[in-house]
C-alpha cells in the first residue's frame, strides 16, 4: 500500500483537446478509471493539480471546453485542488495562470507538505513523462501508475522502462490503496 503521507497527484493533459486523439475504447477506459481513482483521492483530501494543455498563452485556449480538463474529471477533483495551463510537455517548468498564492505548480505542493507525486493522465510517452522530469527536478520524488495513464500512440507505451528508471511503477491503482 502506498504511503500518503506527502502525497500529491498530479494529472496531466486530461481534456477533450487531448481525448479525440484517443480511439474510443482507450477514452472511455482512461475516464472511467481517472473518476473512480479520483473519488477515492477526494476521500483522503490529497492535494492535487491538473495540468492543461494550451498554446503559446493563446486567450482564445482559456475559453475554449476542448481545452478545459474534462467535467467529470473536474467535478472529482478534491477541494482546494489547482488548475495550472501549461504549454509544451512539462508542466512544472512551461506554466503558467498560477493563482495569487501558489503562482508556480512547485510553491501549490511545498505549501501543503508534499514530497512525492504520482504523475498521471494523457500522453504518457511525452507530457505524463516530461512533466514527471519537471517535478522530479524541482526535488519531489516521482511514481507513476499504468492504469492511469495513456500513451498517444495506438499501440500504448511500448516499454515502462524509462518510468521505472525515474521512479516507482504501479501497474494498476489498487496497489496504491489496498486498505
Amino acid at each position: 500500500m502506498l504511503d500518503t503521507n506527502g502525497l500529491g497527484i498530479v494529472i496531466v493533459d486530461m481534456q477533450d483537446l487531448c481525448l479525440v486523439r484517443l480511439v474510443e475504447g482507450k477514452r472511455r477506459r482512461i475516464i472511467g478509471t481517472l473518476e473512480g481513482f479520483l473519488e477515492r483521492v477526494k476521500e483522503l483530501d490529497l492535494p492535487t493539480i491538473a495540468f492543461q494543455l494550451a498554446d503559446n498563452h493563446c486567450n482564445e485556449h482559456l475559453n475554449n471546453p476542448a481545452y478545459q480538463t474534462v467535467p467529470s474529471i473536474k467535478e472529482r477533483l478534491p477541494v482546494g485542488a489547482s488548475i495550472f495551463w501549461k504549454s509544451l510537455n512539462d508542466g512544472f517548468t512551461y506554466y503558467y495562470e498560477g493563482s495569487e498564492q501558489d503562482k508556480t505548480p512547485s510553491d501549490y505542493f511545498y505549501r501543503r507538505g508534499v514530497s512525492k507525486v504520482l504523475v498521471i493522465g494523457l500522453f504518457a510517452e511525452m507530457c505524463v513523462y516530461e512533466t514527471a522530469k519537471g517535478a522530479k527536478a524541482n526535488n519531489f520524488q516521482v511514481m507513476f501508475c499504468d492504469k492511469l495513464m495513456e500513451a498517444r500512440n495506438p499501440g500504448g507505451l511500448t516499454t515502462c522502462e524509462p518510468f521505472k528508471r525515474m521512479g516507482k511503477y504501479y501497474q494498476n491503482y489498487s496497489e496504491l490503496f489496498n486498505d
